[in-house]
């Protein structure tokens, strides 16, 4: 019987003579491969970012092949005459396979995907407020997908929640394909310059101008990033007066671009040349109310507490601003004294503002003066340095706070930092400030105070 085996086993030798050479070569490449792969392993682990698709793909590739190797050579080992021809074929399809990996190891492309360091961040919005919210959405986005609709208008009186919709039509925006993120938001506000809008969006696009400070070739530069942008969506928010789109470098709206723009003036949308003007509604008497009730804290009140709830609503016109901020005043007030006193000094500070145009102002200014305290009110009111829609970290705000001598002086740091955060959480609660994370968001119609004449003015 060995006699048998021995001379089949020779027979076999003599019809494949290569195989145990080629199963070495193998060896050789599979070897070659392994360190390729501790390589480019290597360098995954060292950099830290998101891998591409097809570096996965080559990894669990040269992980089956290596695997499928040890299998092979157990079988070339135990092989007789009847699958040495088979296992030929196998060890010569494997080879090519092998080198194909070795050569695909180069990745010449590079191994992490490519971020685009220009594609926009998510705004953090605030919840909606109701039916009135979603109408004024839907009509929006309903024009943002409109491929016939290229520049698109949103007005509304002050504290109606034109920048709020916005922002949720701006990260709603960030996850549609057909913009792949390339949706940019630049605040303008009442006072801005060309120079100024031009650096705004060229911080947008992670731009950095290369021609200096001349504002022709800035905006030809800015012209050329979003030419190669291809669709792109550009919000520019509290626009005040018409915008000449070609001397900042924003170019003219086509398939696949789109320009929205947010304004208090119908007529700035017109002049702009906006294809769609949406009008952002006031909120209903219901929903103003819930929203008030909601910012209050309160679920059942004193029928006399809810007669003055109700007055103060109405006095609010649905402007949902004019509505959290005065709820934000009366938070924890319980007393009924207290509370018709406020309605009398809400009546005073309205008297005289009967146009909805300006409801909100006194309205924000009563807030302001129900804050009392002379501290409160100079920490709030060095809010208003800060550029519009800013975000300021919580600490460096203390520090400015002890610095600029805002505050009563303290014993110890730690004493006057935690007046700070006193101070902070106060005009929080007040709905003065708006918390995001461990900053807060400067709300231009809120924090744009300043004393003319010993008294405060809105602007």
């Amino acid at each position: 019987m060995d006699k048998l085996l021995e001379t089949v086993t020779n027979a076999a030798t003599l019809l494949c003579p290569d195989l145990e050479e080629n199963t070495q070569t193998l060896q050789r490449k599979i070897k070659l491969l392994e360190s390729r792969k501790v390589d480019v392993q290597a360098d995954l682990q060292n950099a830290g970012k998101k891998r591409k698709r097809e570096v996965e793909d080559w990894l669990i590739n040269v992980e089956n092949n290596i695997t499928e190797f040890e299998t092979l050579e157990q079988e070339i080992h135990c092989s007789r005459f009847y699958s040495r021809q088979k296992l030929a074929e196998q060890v010569e399809r494997m080879t090519k396979e092998v080198m194909e990996l070795v050569e695909q190891s180069d990745f010449p492309k590079g191994l992490f995907l490519e971020v685009d360091e220009s594609i926009g961040q998510l705004m953090l919005t605030p919840p909606h407020n109701g039916q009135a919210f979603l109408q004024n959405f839907d009509d929006i986005w309903a024009s943002l997908m409109d491929d016939n609709i290229l520049s698109i208008g949103i007005y509304g009186m002050g504290g109606v929640g034109k920048t709020t919709v916005a922002m949720h039509a701006h990260d709603n925006l960030l996850n549609e394909p057909k913009f792949s993120g390339h949706v940019y938001w630049i605040t303008v506000s009442q006072e801005f310059s060309i120079h100024k809008l031009q650096s705004d969006i060229a911080q947008a696009l992670k731009l950095d101008f290369s021609c200096g400070s001349d504002e022709k070739k800035r905006a030809a530069q800015l012209f050329q990033t979003f030419q190669k942008r291809g669709s792109f969506v550009l919000i520019l928010d509290d626009v005040w007066k018409q915008i000449d789109a070609e001397k900042i470098g924003i170019p003219p709206t086509r398939d696949g671009c789109k320009l929205v723009i947010t304004s208090r003036s119908k007529e700035v949308c017109h002049r702009m040349g906006c294809q769609r003007i949406i009008k952002v509604n006031t909120l209903s008497e219901q929903e103003a109310w819930e929203l008030f009730l909601k910012k209050l804290g309160r679920d059942e009140l004193h029928p006399e507490v809810e007669e003055i709830c109700k007055k103060m609503v109405k006095r609010c016109g649905g402007l949902p601003l004019a509505l959290v901020t005065l709820a934000g005043s009366m938070r924890g007030v319980t007393d009924i004294h207290e509370w018709r006193d406020a309605l009398e000094e809400l009546k005073e500070s309205c008297m005289g503002r009967a146009d909805m145009e300006n409801e909100v102002l006194p309205i924000l200014l009563y807030s302001y003066d129900r804050l009392r305290d002379p501290k409160l009110q100079r920490c709030f009111l060095y809010c208003s340095l800060y550029p519009e829609d800013f975000f300021i970290k919580r600490e460096k705000l203390i520090e400015n706070f002890i610095s600029e001598e805002l505050m009563d002086r303290r014993l110890s740091w730690r004493a006057e930092n935690d007046q700070g955060h006193a101070i902070l959480n106060q005009l929080e609660r007040a709905c003065l400030l708006e918390r995001v994370s461990d900053e807060y968001h400067v709300k231009s119609c809120i924090v744009s105070l300043f004393f003319s004449n010993s008294d405060c003015q809105f602007i």
